[in-house]
């Protein structure tokens, strides 16, 4: 099988200005407006994320060349050539996101509405770190994919590193989680049927499936609406459940840490009732994660959880580990596998009962013999490239 390595056109300063001199600390050292800054570059991300299959980036860069100053403008235009091409690539998320992490690692309260000059430094800052993405074509002399193993050798480190910006993400995968935890298993578990309670009660929400509807509404409508805007502002009446629960995923809020993670935080709360999502991916990607972290603040103000010198948060992540994964969702993963009346099946909990050690599962069927462990682990990177 013949292995054929297909390339297209970056955009990145150095494509642009051959003897630039500019650096991100230079261009960025005279105060810009942080939320305005922020709140422009995540625009431009949102809409590379929402393209349909039937647009290409010419469909973002060419609005946007209206808003830059025209030193800049000329250079994209010659960059582009009299015959652009449909994989030019002008839109890459993760310098964007790095610029935007660059602005929150120096933020400022100055509010003001960003000129062409202001939008050009900015966009500017972002090329350059364009650059630490690109390969250039004469690299290409050194990688061998003469083979399959070649190519993966040399693109999977590139492909884990990109992962995390570009795998699918969709609301509807932590729906039926949310639905098995909120209100499945609470009808099994009295513990946590009376933790869900009480944070549902703290929140003046009042059952599960209303929480579960503003949340995912509020994640649907920003993916699928027609503005392209990742700007989001709360009703009065949900403010008191979705406020507190965003809170916990905004940059702008997290004293304790020293350097910026939007993978981690990924809102920037610009004020009381307004949000702005720096990368709906990774906004997605923390649903259950805040839930827990949400309901666990709660139950540790109520004194419930966290009594025992031991985070609230900590305790609730074990407990859900132990009683809904495992005993929940894992048993019953196993019993509708195994669904044949003749299997003798006893669970990790069963067993435990009986001594320490034993299999999280066991099941038989005449002389064939099943046995489950479960575990949760991660995997070692010994590669930097995807780090």
């Amino acid at each position: 099988m013949e292995m054929k390595l297909r390339y297209a056109r970056g955009i990145s300063y150095s494509q642009l200005y051959n003897d630039g001199s500019d650096t991100v600390d230079g261009l960025l050292e005279d105060e810009l407006p942080t939320s305005e800054s922020v709140l422009w570059l995540t625009y431009i991300g949102n809409l590379k994320v929402n393209m349909t299959i039937s647009q290409s980036e010419y469909n973002i860069i060419c609005p946007l060349l209206f808003e830059l100053d025209s030193d800049l403008q000329n250079r994209i235009v010659r960059f582009m050539g009299p015959i652009g091409q449909p994989t030019d690539q002008y839109i890459d998320l993760p310098p964007l996101l790095k610029t935007v992490e660059y602005l929150l690692n120096h933020s400022n309260s100055l509010r003001k509405d960003l000129t062409k000059e202001d939008k050009g430094r900015l966009f500017k800052a972002y090329l350059i770190f364009c650059d630490e993405f690109l390969i250039h074509e004469n690299d290409f002399v050194n990688l061998k994919f003469n083979s399959a193993d070649g190519m993966l050798r040399h693109y999977m480190p590139f492909a884990l590193k990109m992962n995390k910006f570009y795998r699918v993400v969709d609301p509807l995968i932590e729906l039926p989680k949310s639905k098995l935890f909120l209100i499945d298993f609470p009808k099994k578990n009295s513990q946590f049927a009376s933790y869900i309670s009480t944070y549902l009660k703290a929140k003046n929400c009042q059952s599960p499936s209303l929480y579960m509807l503003q949340l995912f509404s509020l994640a649907d409508s920003l993916l699928l609406n027609e503005q392209k805007t990742n700007v989001v502002k709360i009703a009065p009446e949900s403010q008191c459940v979705i406020c507190g629960f965003l809170d916990n995923f905004c940059v702008n809020l997290q004293n304790g840490s020293s350097v910026v993670n939007i993978q981690e935080y990924p809102l920037y709360k610009v004020s009381d009732d307004t949000y702005c999502v720096l990368y709906i991916k990774f906004f997605v990607n923390k649903f259950f994660h805040s839930l827990l972290f949400d309901m666990a603040k709660e139950l540790e103000k109520q004194k419930i959880l966290g009594t025992k010198g031991v985070a609230a948060y900590v305790q609730l992540k074990q407990l859900v580990g132990q009683k809904f994964i495992e005993q929940y969702l894992f048993y019953n993963v196993v019993n509708r596998v195994l669904v044949s009346p003749k299997y003798k099946k006893v669970t990790g909990e069963q067993l435990s009962k009986i001594e320490q050690g034993l299999p999280d599962y066991y099941a038989r069927k005449a002389n064939r013999v099943f046995i489950f462990e479960f575990q949760g682990y991660t995997v070692e990177c010994k590669d930097n490239r995807v780090q």
